[in-house]
């Protein structure tokens, strides 16, 4: 009996991995045919691929476009008092088929404020009134900060109503004023590093990304997501206190107007040269004599082309060391490497060569 019991058994078992294999042979089958022949497209992107904005291969579509923006900003900045002041007029440029009735700003610095929510830790030194806006100007004309018919300021997000659309094809002038509370500490990639030494992020108000998928990319900034933006074109001038030194985004233009012959020499050398110059050591920070102005303010300008943001850091106690290499042959284009940091740092010293081999690779 036992062994009539144990041979049904084992021919149930049979069976069953039979119906097993079979199922899931067939199962394998029918996934692979349906990815092979039906490829799920999300909804969201699908009117993109239709309109030809997208393409199945993840190249631009025939009709594909992106905005893009035109920064002019000023910029008078005091590390001692932490203070940002800011102007800036922006052309925005609707590439879109689409009328806008509506631009969406970003306002990133809003994260420092008490009730801003945030996915990532931020120092209580840190918290602040975000940016202020002072005034705001479309089409050459003001709008009314408390005008909520036209404004909506929601966490990190600016929403600005405009009476008359934006059509397609066609730009828009906007303009704002503003001031920024730079915290004391180190913050979310900004901050102070120590009393007059800072690194400068997020710190102008910013046109969100309006594409063919989303419309407006209105994602508030809460500490981790960040970098969905247009490629614009920067026209920057700060004005710091003498004895400070700005490195940006972009090219300096008015190096000639700010540094002495002797570091002017070495700044020119070092866009030619394949070693790192020192244009700034701690003997040249003892001596006192690198910039034009020795009291009062100067204005440094940057500008930057087809670049998706711009950010800064401003010293009057860091070296800096600088390089460059050549990137082609026949224009003799070169690219220039950089870095400042803290006469005591260890390892900073071989950062800007290490920076023009990384580039090389």
């Amino acid at each position: 009996m036992k062994k009539i019991i144990k041979h049904f058994l084992n021919d149930e078992r049979e069976i069953m991995l039979k119906g097993l294999t079979i199922f899931l042979i067939s199962f394998i089958f029918s996934v692979l045919t349906f990815s092979q022949n039906d490829n799920y497209i999300p909804l969201n992107i699908k009117p993109a691929y239709e309109k030809g904005t997208r393409s199945l291969d993840g190249k631009p579509g025939q009709n594909y476009w992106q905005n893009r923006s035109e920064y002019n900003i000023k910029v008078n900045l005091d590390p001692r008092t932490k203070l940002l002041q800011g102007s800036e007029n922006i052309v925005y440029y609707n590439n879109s088929p689409d009328s806008l009735s509506q631009i969406v700003v970003r306002l990133y610095h809003n994260i420092s404020k008490p009730n801003a929510k945030r996915d990532f830790y931020l120092n209580e030194n840190a918290i602040n009134d975000g940016i202020k806006l002072k005034k705001i100007f479309v089409r050459d004309s003001e709008i009314k900060i408390d005008d909520k018919s036209l404004i909506n300021i929601t966490g990190t997000n600016l929403t600005l109503r405009l009476i008359d659309k934006l059509g397609p094809k066609s730009k828009i002038n906007l303009s704002f004023e503003w001031e920024l509370e730079m915290p004391a500490v180190q913050s979310i990639r900004y901050g102070s590093y120590d009393s007059t030494s800072m690194f400068v992020a997020y710190w102008y108000p910013q046109i969100s990304v309006y594409d063919d998928v989303d419309g407006w990319d209105r994602l508030d900034y809460a500490g981790t997501l960040e970098m969905y933006n247009d490629f614009n074109d920067y026209n920057i001038e700060f004005t710091v206190p003498a004895g400070f030194q700005i490195w940006a985004t972009g090219v300096w233009q008015n190096a000639d107007e700010i540094l002495n012959q002797k570091y002017l020499e070495r700044y020119n050398s070092a866009w030619k040269s394949d070693d790192v110059i020192k244009i700034i050591d701690q003997v040249d920070l003892f001596a006192n004599d690198i910039y034009k102005t020795k009291s009062g303010t100067h204005t440094f300008k940057f500008k930057a082309d087809y670049v998706p943001d711009f950010a800064f850091g401003i010293s009057n106690t860091y070296l800096w060391d600088a390089v460059s290499f050549e990137v082609d042959k026949k224009s003799g284009k070169r690219v220039y490497c950089a870095a400042a940091y803290r006469q005591t740092s260890p390892d900073f010293v071989d950062v800007a060569y290490y920076a023009k081999e990384s580039l090389k690779y």
